[in-house]
C-alpha cells in the first residue's frame, strides 16, 4: 500500500512537473513571439521614419528644382519683354524679331514644363484618360525619329533600327506612347557622344509589344537604375545642375504603367544605357 501511495504520488508530482514545464514553454513561446513583434514594429517604425525623411528630402527636392525650373524661362520672359519695351523706338526690327523669338522659346518652356506637371499630377491621381486605338509602334517611333532628326544629323547621331513593319502592331494610346519615345529619345541624344549610334529594337511576343533603345553614352550607376524613374531626379553620372527637370522619365513609367506595363532601365556590358518598355498588345 505504502509502496503504491508513493508511486501515485510521484507520477502526481511528475504530473504538476510536466504541466508546469509546459506553461513555461508555453510563456516563454509567447514571450518570445511578443519579443520578436515588438522588434518587428521598431524595425518598421524604424524604416517609416527614414522613408518619411527620405520623401520630404525628396520634396524639398522637388520643390527646389520646380523654383528653378520654373524661375528659368519667367526670367527669359520677363527680361526680353523689358528690353523690348525699352528698346521699341530705337531698335531695329531685326533685334525685334529677336526679343520676341526668345519670349516665345522661353514661354514654349514653360508651358512645357506646367505640361509635364499637369500630366504627372493626372497620371499618378489615375486621372488620365487612355486613347486606346489599333496603331504601330514602328510608326509612333519614326514620327518622333523626325522631329529629333536634324537635332542627330547635327551631332552626328544614327540611329540602327531592328523592327519590322508588322512587329509593332497593336492596341494602345499612341500619343502617349509617343511621349514615352521621345523622353527617352531625347535622354538618348543628350547623353550620346558624337558620332556614335543609337539602337532601337522593336519586337512583338504572344502577349507583349516591347521597345527598347540603347545609347553609347555614360551609362547609370547600378544604384540608380530604378531611382531615374522618379520626379526630378538624375543619374549622378548625368547631373550637371545646368538642366532637365528629370520628369520626362517620371511620366514616361507611369504612362507605361497606365498601359498595364513596365519600363527599366539596364546598362549595356560594353557601354551605354538600354531603356526598355512592355505592355500587352490589347490593351483593355
Amino acid at each position: 500500500m505504502r509502496h503504491a501511495s508513493i508511486v501515485n504520488m510521484v507520477k502526481d508530482k511528475t504530473s504538476e512537473l510536466n504541466s508546469a514545464n509546459r506553461i513555461i514553454i508555453n510563456y516563454s513561446r509567447n514571450l518570445e513571439t511578443e519579443v520578436q513583434k515588438r522588434a518587428n514594429e521598431l524595425v518598421r517604425a524604424k524604416y517609416l521614419a527614414e522613408k518619411a525623411q527620405m520623401e520630404n528630402q525628396i520634396k524639398s527636392e522637388f520643390l527646389a528644382n520646380m523654383s528653378h525650373e520654373l524661375r528659368t524661362p519667367m526670367h527669359g520672359i520677363l527680361s526680353f519683354s523689358e528690353f523690348g519695351i525699352k528698346m521699341s523706338q530705337t531698335a531695329e526690327r531685326e533685334q525685334l524679331a529677336t526679343f520676341f523669338t526668345n519670349i516665345k522659346t522661353s514661354g514654349n518652356r514653360l508651358l512645357s514644363l506646367l505640361n509635364d506637371l499637369l500630366d504627372l499630377s493626372k497620371l499618378e491621381a489615375d486621372q488620365m484618360v487612355l486613347n486606346i486605338k489599333e496603331g504601330n509602334l514602328t510608326d509612333v517611333f519614326k514620327s518622333c525619329y523626325l522631329e529629333q532628326e536634324q537635332r542627330m544629323k547635327d551631332l552626328g547621331l544614327t540611329i540602327q533600327m531592328n523592327a519590322s513593319d508588322q512587329s509593332g502592331i497593336g492596341a494602345f494610346d499612341e500619343v502617349r506612347i509617343g511621349q514615352v519615345i521621345t523622353n527617352l529619345l531625347s535622354n538618348a541624344i543628350e547623353f550620346s557622344p558624337e558620332n556614335s549610334v543609337i539602337a532601337i529594337t522593336i519586337d512583338k511576343d504572344a502577349d507583349n509589344l516591347n521597345f527598347a533603345l540603347q545609347d553609347q553614352g555614360i551609362g547609370i550607376p547600378e544604384d540608380e537604375l530604378e531611382d531615374v524613374f522618379d520626379a526630378f531626379i538624375q543619374s549622378s553620372k548625368t547631373n550637371t545642375g545646368a538642366g532637365g527637370t528629370g520628369l520626362g522619365l517620371a511620366i514616361s513609367k507611369e504612362i507605361i504603367e497606365a498601359h498595364k506595363g513596365k519600363i527599366w532601365a539596364e546598362n549595356h556590358p560594353e557601354g551605354g544605357a538600354i531603356f526598355k518598355f512592355t505592355f500587352p498588345h490589347q490593351v483593355e
